[in-house]
């Protein structure tokens, strides 16, 4: 990507719908939030998205550490962290006393080639949060899949003052159900996923083999969750700081 000059004005806010993505782009880039990086997709996070990140995540570990959600670190051996840390889910576990067991680790993640990038909502790479958990009991799976997403929802509501839809749809055979976190773009007419709080079922306990004695001889399969929000999250404070000073 050629790199783009310092310039110290923006297309105008309200013409913003005749070409949102490159006047997204200029309040990121002259906000202070990004700079461009040779790299086709690629973003340097300054020191104000990396602050509003921070913030995010000093409000976030504070509520995980209220529900006695552990810290953990995967080497990064594979797109999909279920494949990595659920076979140590079926070492950890194995009484009742062992649960409810849920981790969470923040790292970076990464997406193959695309076209159109645009920071923080379509990038190559980006910041990312992802929380495992296991249960004896389907009730219990359900309440923290509810407590995880008004977690994500005080994040946006009551951090970053942005109003968002929240929602539940149907999983296929990988598990049972997604609630949904979305943030509404009008110059578009699209929603943005802010986050989202899923309910596993039983499908990645019988896959990898992770139950617990529930009586003697008896075993019985956990119940899991998964839960995650990215530094999409950082989205909107441009589109606040371009509205602000029009």
């Amino acid at each position: 990507m050629k790199q783009k000059k310092s310039v110290l004005s923006l297309i105008p806010y309200e013409k913003r719908e005749e070409g949102f993505d490159e006047w997204y782009r200029d309040v990121c880039y002259c906000g202070g939030m990004v700079d461009f990086h040779p790299s086709h997709g690629c973003y340097v996070m300054r020191d104000t998205s990396m602050e509003i990140w921070d913030t995010l995540k000093v409000f976030f570990e504070r509520e995980m550490k209220r529900m006695n959600v552990k810290k953990c670190h995967l080497p990064k051996e594979s797109s999909d962290v279920r494949n990595t840390l659920y076979p140590y889910f079926s070492k950890w576990i194995r009484v009742a006393s062992d649960l409810p067991l849920k981790y969470n680790q923040w790292f970076y993640a990464t997406r193959s080639e695309m076209s159109n990038p645009i920071p923080f909502i379509r990038s190559r790479e980006f910041l990312w949060q992802e929380g495992h958990s296991a249960f004896a009991t389907r009730k219990e799976a359900y309440l923290e899949v509810n407590n995880v997403m008004d977690i994500y929802c005080r994040i946006y509501e009551e951090l970053l003052a942005i109003p968002v839809l929240t929602g539940r749809k149907s999983e296929d055979d990988s598990g049972l159900f997604s609630s949904t976190l979305q943030v509404f773009i009008p110059e578009t007419g699209r929603c943005v996923q802010g986050a989202y709080s899923n309910c596993l079922g039983q499908s990645f306990a019988k896959q990898f083999n992770i139950c617990f004695e529930k009586a003697i001889g008896v075993d019985s399969l956990v119940w899991q969750n998964s839960w995650s929000f990215s530094s999409a999250a950082v989205i909107e404070e441009p589109l606040s700081l371009a509205f602000f000073s029009s």
